[in-house]
């Protein structure tokens, strides 16, 4: 015994290397116990975690003569309370708890899960964890009186290298939990948004049978598609409904809008960087592409990248691998571009701002969306889902219905915005309505300036919807004294909730409360 103490160095090295090498808990405590029980007697080797909370002991991982055991619920071991403070007494204590296993209740419970019978001698170690979840390190030996101090003092010396086990294993564990239950929160969040915002496009028998029949013809391919449209014609609508009828519906749908980030990090953006790669670069960064991996990744305005953005995601569609920015790793995504642009590429490849040969890619198929003004039929229809829609989200009491007259008003506008300057529209007449009846006067006026002036069209002079809105909203604050809640209160006036009003301010900018 006294040898084995003297070569303490090489024990701690030999365990080491077999916690290292064993990626597994039960493979690497089955190497530690085959190499321990050719120093000391050990029949049984367990580690455990003492869970305060539920008053019990939960045996993580367990070896015997056989080999790993398969750990179970019933490896759970609950503790009364006087065995519960007499363990939290021994962990404040002692690094060390050994004697014969007969006199310890939950040893006498162990043993009876593990199949050891009686006379058994056991030896523990601490391995502090965190407070909440203390672990220990557990030898068990048939036979009374078979740990000796020696025994103790090398268990005592090895456990810094078994504390740094169990917390890898509980850290991974942990890791995966939240996993799982970030992808749980992630589809209901997803079952939500469709509640809401509805899972089906507007106009599919009508204004885009088209484009829907383009969408069943592509949806279920794998090559890069190119969707066009006016800005809020829906492009990203589109592109999501060929997500959900592909067979990558399951995995990720990346977005990201080309035009909004700034020239020197977009390439880190959509290719990731590893860490030190730049000044800032403290860790590694998973791009665009790799994020998307078994998904799909749309690039909102691709005619917005630059050259050298062109040229590496052609190369991604090319060579089906790329490195991130300071990287010598190729990495090859399984990623399915779906790019979207309100620009003519075909006329930007010809004056030398887009890459001929990405646009060829792209090319292939491309699915063009007709303006709103093209197709007002469907103006009807998208009207009373957004006014559903986003009553819902305003938590709004009743379902409005528009004025006698204002569905002519929308059915003469233009609408240069598109579907998303009609869903803007909608909303601001809810915020502003006063009651159930929704009408649109800026309409009205626009209409107007058209009919007086159409050759001049000075549009310049008409406010727009958020400073008519402003200034609603500050006149009647003014009538109101500044106050929003209560009866005959500003959102009592206006017709809506005062959250809902105090939200709108804030995103407007008009001031409340000590601000005001």
């Amino acid at each position: 015994m006294i040898e084995m103490m003297k070569d303490v160095n090489r024990i701690f090295r030999e365990v080491t290397i077999r916690i290292c090498k064993n990626p597994d808990l039960a493979e690497a405590l089955k190497d530690c116990k085959n190499y321990l029980e050719t120093i000391m007697p050990v029949n049984v080797m367990h580690i455990s975690v003492l869970d305060k909370g539920f008053s019990a002991a939960r045996i993580v991982a367990c070896v015997n003569d056989d080999g790993a055991v398969p750990i179970d619920d019933s490896w759970m071991i609950p503790l009364p309370r006087d065995v519960m403070e007499t363990v939290e007494d021994w962990m404040t204590d002692d690094a060390c708890f050994r004697r014969d296993g007969k006199e310890s209740y939950p040893y006498r419970m162990g043993a009876e899960i593990m199949g050891i019978s009686e006379p058994f001698s056991v030896l523990n170690i601490q391995l502090p964890v965190n407070d909440n979840h203390p672990g220990f390190l557990g030898l068990v030996a048939r036979g009374k009186d078979q740990y000796l101090d020696d025994h103790a003092k090398l268990l005592t010396l090895l456990s810094p290298v078994f504390t740094c086990l169990l917390q890898n294993t509980l850290g991974h564990g942990e890791t995966l939990l939240l996993i799982h239950q970030a992808r749980e929160d992630l589809k209901s969040l997803q079952k939500d948004f469709k509640k809401i915002s509805g899972s089906h496009v507007i106009g599919v028998n009508s204004g885009l049978k088209e484009v829907m029949n383009a969408v069943r013809q592509t949806a279920a391919m794998n090559h890069p598609i190119l969707i066009l449209g006016e800005t809020g014609a829906g492009k990203g609508i589109i592109a999501n409904e060929i997500h959900e009828r592909s067979d990558r519906k399951e995995g990720p749908f990346v977005k990201v809008h080309c035009g909004s980030i700034p020239g020197g990090l977009l390439i880190s953006e959509l290719f990731g960087h590893d860490k030190g790669a730049f000044t800032g670069a403290a860790h590694d960064k998973r791009g665009c592409f790799e994020r998307a991996h078994g998904g799909i990744l749309l690039l909102e305005e691709i005619g917005a990248l630059s050259l050298e953005a062109q040229t590496g995601i052609l190369n991604v569609l090319s060579d089906k691998g790329f490195k991130r920015v300071g990287g010598s790793r190729t990495i090859f995504p399984d990623v399915r571009l779906i790019a979207a642009s309100q620009k003519d590429l075909g006329a930007m490849v010809q004056k030398g701002v887009f890459v001929k040969e990405l646009w060829r890619r792209i090319n292939t198929s491309p699915i063009t969306i007709p303006p709103l003004r093209s197709r007002k039929f469907d103006i009807p229809s998208l009207t009373n889902h957004f006014i559903h829609q986003k009553s819902i989200e305003m938590n709004l009491p009743v379902i409005p219905s528009l004025a006698d007259g204002e569905m002519d008003y929308l059915l003469r506008y233009e609408w240069p915005g598109n579907v998303r300057e009609l869903e803007n529209v909608i909303e601001r007449a809810l915020i502003l309505g006063q009651g159930r009846l929704l009408r649109f006067p800026d309409l009205e006026g626009f209409q107007r300036l058209l009919f007086v002036n159409h050759e001049s069209k000075e549009i310049s002079k008409i406010p727009t919807l958020d400073e008519i809105m402003i200034q609603h909203i500050r006149d009647t604050l003014e009538k109101t004294g500044g106050r929003i809640e209560g009866k005959g209160g500003a959102a009592d006036l206006l017709g809506i909730h005062y959250n809902t009003l105090r939200a709108r301010m804030k995103k407007l900018g008009i001031a409340f409360g000590r601000n005001r």
